[in-house]
C-alpha cells in the first residue's frame, strides 16, 4: 500500500518513530532500549534504502537498454525499408529501360 506516495523507507522510518516515540513517553522503555531500538531502525531504513537505490537503477539501466533497443529496431526497419524502396526502383528503372529499348528496337524495324 502506497500511502501519501510514501515509499517502503519513509513508511517504516514514520511508523517505527513514532512508536518508539509513544513508547518512550509511556515510559514502557528505559532510555538505553529506546535508543538501541532507535539505531536498530535506522540500521533497518538504510538497508531498505540501499536496496531501492539498487532497484531504481536496475530498473533505469534496463529501461534505457529497452529504449536503446527499440530505436535500434526503428533504425533497422527504416533500413530495410529505404533499401527495399530503393531495389524497387531499380527494377523499375530496369523495366522502363527494356521497355524503352524494346521501343526502339521495333520502331527500327
Amino acid at each position: 500500500m502506497n500511502l501519501a506516495n510514501r515509499n517502503t523507507t519513509t513508511n517504516v522510518l514514520v511508523y517505527s518513530v513514532n512508536s518508539l516515540c509513544f513508547l518512550a513517553m509511556n515510559k514502557a522503555l528505559n532510555n538505553e532500549q529506546i535508543e538501541g531500538l532507535f539505531k536498530q531502525v535506522l540500521n533497518v531504513v538504510t538497508i531498505i534504502s540501499t536496496a531501492d537505490l539498487k532497484n531504481e537503477a536496475t530498473q533505469q539501466a534496463n529501461a534505457d537498454k529497452a529504449k536503446a533497443d527499440a530505436e535500434r529496431a526503428k533504425a533497422e526497419a527504416e533500413k530495410e525499408k529505404a533499401d527495399a524502396e530503393e531495389k524497387k526502383n531499380k527494377a523499375e528503372a530496369e523495366k522502363n529501360k527494356e521497355a524503352a529499348n524494346k521501343a526502339i528496337t521495333t520502331s527500327t524495324i
